[in-house]
Order: C-alpha cells, then structure tokens, then sequence
C-alpha cells in the first residue's frame, strides 16, 4: 500500500510538471521564419507591470486575478532581421519561464527573435489588447554567451543575403 501511495504521489508530481512551458531547439531558420525581427541586444532598463482582472466564475462569484508583464528595453547592437530605426527597443513577456515569457537580465546581451501579437498571454485569444512586440522561449531567444558559433553564422549569412 506504501508503494502505491509513493507511486500516486510521484505521478502527481510527473503530471503538474509536464504541464509547464517545454520546448525544443528551434533552428536559426525556423525562428527568422516565426519572427518578424531578430536582433542582437543588451538590456538597459526591466519594468514590472503589475495588474489585476476581475474574472466571474460559472457560479457568478468574483475573483482577482493578479499577473505581471514585463517590459525589457534592448539596446541593439546589431539587426539580422527587419528594421529597427531607433537606439532601443520594448519587448514585453510574462517574464515567466513556465508559461513562456522570457525573462531578461539587465546588462547582459541576449539574441531576440521577436513578433508582434495583440493577445494577453494570461487570457490568449479571451483578451485582445493593443499589439505589442514579444517574444518567447521557444522561438530561441538566449544569453548571447549561450549562442553556438554556427548559430551566429547562419544569422550574419542570413543577413547579407537579404539585405
């Protein structure tokens, strides 16, 4: 009976897991695909937005429900992707590895594949909201000291060819 127990509490475990945000190694070309703009930058600035949604239940009981966006300011140091006419630029996540959002240090240097989508990433298709740009980490955005060699090359063979 012990072992039933060990084993229920271990697949309970094994379940709550397994609904996280899991991803797999995007390549370079798939992520440029799924991209609208991919570039190098340093973060200067993280702010937290905090929010809270009144949802109503099927019983009609009010909750609230607090989440957090994050807005990262990249300064570019250099564009593989699109046009960014200006010094910096906003990306805003959850900031929450576990539905996706990636979360950016400040003064470290990261590769960004970003997208512009008009949905909550709380409330999905539930909640439109003004289009801004995102990105997350599944689309392979990472620590630029993380990024292989070829990974770089195929950006800057990406780059000349369409330029």
């Amino acid at each position: 009976m012990k072992n039933t127990y060990t084993l229920a509490i271990l697949l309970s475990f094994v379940t709550s897991v397994s609904f996280a945000c899991s991803c797999y190694d995007v390549s370079v070309r798939k992520a440029l695909k799924q991209s609208e703009t991919a570039f190098i930058g340093k973060v200067v600035k993280v702010t937290k937005n905090d929010f809270i949604k009144k949802i109503t239940n099927k019983d009609g009981i009010d909750h609230n429900f607090e989440y957090s966006l994050y807005d990262f300011e990249f300064e570019i140091m250099e564009v593989f992707k699109g046009v960014i006419k200006t010094k910096t630029i906003q990306i805003t996540t959850s900031g929450n590895e576990g539905e996706c959002g990636g979360y950016y240090l400040e003064n470290e240097s990261y590769i960004i594949y970003a997208y512009t989508t008009d949905l909550n990433p709380y409330f999905g298709e539930k909640t439109k909201v003004k289009p801004y740009l995102t990105t997350d980490i599944c689309i392979g955005s990472e620590l630029i000291t993380e990024l292989e060699p070829k990974r770089l090359k195929k950006l800057k063979r990406y780059k000349k060819r369409n330029k």
